[in-house]
């Protein structure tokens, strides 16, 4: 017997072979449109597998911090590709995040009855931007220190509510360890469980609501052929982002409060 078949005979697979079988995808020619939603998944998955590799060597503490990431980049077996291509997936993520938004929006495929998976998409827009500040100061050098004090200090300039966020984000008055931590458990834990659940439920309106279906026309392809598509195209968005890291490197900066040397 298969494993395929014992898998099959105890999970009933059959409505899964049935949406693959059956699934269709519009074709169109601004096909680029319809396939930024789904490298920004990808790069969001390779953001949770490169963190997850980071996560073994980090050290979360003002004393060790710094000294963590050095490690990573210098001494771990390509410690400094993984966090380059960390790095460099969060930038494309961002860009890509933002392509899906605008793409959305100058398609007016936010319209009824889309509502909700328009406004779940723009929340997870400001989720990954919140990955991205928090995830700025976790390497703890000079430049990470004073980007977050200022970003903090914007915050803290909200009318009424300032004040309070500041703290919140800061964990006091001033970007110190305290800081650091809670910066830390934004990153690896508030931030990433909000996502999960909120990126399921996007994707279960996409699959409701069929995406993009109705203002392209209802012109279907199979869906093997939307997937080796898509395949390529993450293939070579991988690919991009190794080939930068590879040219990018540590970039030495110092922590916070010590020389450079």
């Amino acid at each position: 017997m298969k494993v395929i078949d014992w898998v099959d005979e105890r999970l009933d697979l059959g409505g899964v072979r049935h949406f693959v079988a059956d699934k269709g995808v519009p074709v169109h020619a601004q096909k680029v449109w319809y396939y930024l939603g789904g490298m920004t998944l990808f790069l969001f998955g390779v953001q949770v597998f490169t963190g997850i590799l980071l996560l073994l060597y980090y050290r979360p503490s003002a004393s060790e911090a710094y000294e963590s990431v050095q490690f990573i980049v210098t001494t771990v077996p390509f410690g400094w590709l993984i966090r380059n291509i960390h790095s460099w997936s969060a930038n494309l993520l961002v860009l890509a995040a933002f392509g899906h938004f605008f793409s959305v929006f100058f398609l007016k495929s936010y319209r009824k009855p889309r509502e909700l998976t328009w406004i779940s998409g723009v929340l997870l827009l400001f989720l990954m931007l919140g990955f991205g500040f928090s995830g700025y100061l976790l390497p703890w050098n000079e430049l990470s220190f004073f980007a977050t004090k200022v970003g903090t200090g914007i915050a803290g300039g909200v009318p009424l509510v300032g004040a309070f966020l500041l703290r919140l984000l800061r964990g006091g008055d001033d970007v110190t360890g305290a800081t650091l931590s809670r910066f830390f458990g934004f990153h690896v834990a508030v931030l990433p469980a909000i996502t999960t659940a909120l990126v399921a439920a996007h994707l279960l309106l996409v699959q409701r609501r069929h995406g993009f279906l109705q203002h392209f026309g209802q012109h279907l392809g199979q869906f093997e052929h939307f997937v080796m598509t898509v395949s390529f195209g993450f293939i070579h968005e991988q690919a991009l982002q190794i080939s930068a890291a590879a040219v990018y490197h540590f970039d030495g900066h110092s922590p916070p409060h010590m020389p450079s040397h």
